[in-house]
């Protein structure tokens, strides 16, 4: 599904649409999940989760900028 709604925006055949698929919502419920997780763990548990944690934020920076790119 994911590959079908990226792909074409990539390849510029349709333009990003922010309604298709809810990025934000889905990644801000991601982030709070992970940052939950990492309090509970260990210490060396808790860096993998905070790479995860940083691998979303990056996610959110690029769908900020596709968002304003198709505007």
């Amino acid at each position: 599904m994911t590959a079908e709604t990226v792909v074409p925006m990539v390849e510029r055949a349709s333009a990003y649409d922010p309604g298709v698929l809810d990025f934000p919502s889905g990644l801000a419920a991601l982030r709070d999940r992970l940052l939950v997780l990492r309090e509970a763990v260990s210490d060396s548990e808790a860096d993998v989760l905070g790479g995860y944690v940083e691998y979303v934020d990056a996610l959110v920076a690029v769908n900020r900028w596709a968002a304003d790119e198709s505007r």
